[in-house]
């Protein structure tokens, strides 16, 4: 599978906010520096960056400006304008749960790493994205919470903290900062990121709403959205992650897919149909390319590789590995055993 940090793409304009936060410490030819990157200019608001990029350009200019922060400081200075279109949709909502709904439909406009599930239940609610990624990218993670939260502060007036806040990377040396900024909990080498609100703040009113801006503003969005949908949707790479990530939660059924690219699930089909590929020959392709990958971790039973696999049962997994190979599961891996 390809590495969703390198497919993975954020806009040049939220990227702005680090070049923003650099300018305010002086950091005099720190934008020369990486002025140009992958032949995209920096001052093409509408051009895209990979993920892996971006992430690379946080952690140079944290080296650059002796930051090791940098994330957290540059998404606390976060604005609309770095949010794009989203930006001011969000602010123009009525209410703080209103604009965590629209940043779910829309976040992939500003970094497309798959949008964060809403969780509700005992008075909190919990937003959390899962980035499946190779490695954790620190500065670049720590940018996107520090930015979410100081813009739910800003554009609701209010000055709360969250309940706790999760990172998938290994706790930092320091962590003044971290507690200066989030004033919660913290905890590090989580399987997902999370930040954890008390459910009241859904209702917080936000300060300066107009309904016409934001209608307008939603029309854009959805057309911008459907612009890059587009373009992913015919990403057969795209597709194929989206469907890795999510067989192993027994979840990767055409919706939930489709989903995940802002689609219907008619439109998904569509979509195939129209490049001669189905959603169901694409699953089966992707469970056997993970099935021949982990079938090498000894550690593995086949009882787990099933499940991971999206299997109900592992004799549904026997009959698809026959399928495929010709064999066995149990035989093929003894093959690889043997060295033959």
């Amino acid at each position: 599978m390809t590495d969703p940090a390198k497919t993975n793409t954020a806009s040049v304009a939220y990227l702005r906010a680090l070049f923003d936060y650099a300018d305010t410490r002086g950091g005099a030819g720190t934008e020369a520096l990486l002025a140009r990157v992958e032949g995209v200019a920096l001052d093409d608001r509408d051009a895209r960056l990979s993920e892996t990029t971006c992430a690379a350009l946080f952690d140079r200019a944290a080296s650059l400006l002796g930051d090791d922060a940098i994330g957290l400081h540059a998404g606390e200075r976060i604005r609309p304008g770095h949010y794009g279109v989203l930006g001011y949709v969000v602010m123009n909502c009525p209410t703080l749960g209103d604009a965590l709904a629209q940043l779910q439909r829309y976040q992939a406009l500003v970094i497309d790493i798959g949008p964060p599930d809403l969780l509700r239940a005992g008075g909190e609610l919990t937003v959390m994205w899962d980035p499946r990624l190779e490695r954790p990218l620190r500065q670049l993670a720590e940018f996107n919470l520090s930015a979410m939260l100081a813009f739910a502060r800003w554009i609701s007036g209010r000055d709360e903290a969250p309940v706790r806040v999760d990172f998938t990377f290994p706790e930092p040396a320091r962590l003044d900062e971290h507690r200066r900024i989030f004033r919660c909990a913290l905890r590090f080498e989580e399987p997902v990121y999370r930040i954890v609100l008390p459910s009241r703040w859904l209702d917080a009113p936000l300060i300066r709403p107009d309904p016409e801006v934001r209608a307008a503003m939603l029309a854009l969005a959805e057309k911008q959205l459907l612009s890059q949908v587009g373009r992913r949707a015919g990403d057969l790479d795209a597709i194929r992650d989206l469907v890795a990530k999510n067989l192993s939660a027994g979840d990767a059924a055409l919706a939930k897919i489709a989903a995940g690219l802002g689609l219907s699930a008619r439109t998904l089909q569509r979509k195939l149909h129209e490049r001669g590929e189905s959603f169901s020959a694409i699953v089966d392709e992707v469970r056997r390319e993970l099935a021949m990958r982990h079938l090498n971790d000894h550690a593995l039973d086949l009882n787990d590789l099933a499940f991971l696999l999206g299997f109900s049962e592992q004799s549904a997994f026997q009959r698809a590995f026959k399928r495929w190979t010709g064999e066995a599961p149990g035989s093929y891996r003894k093959r690889l055993r043997a060295g033959s």
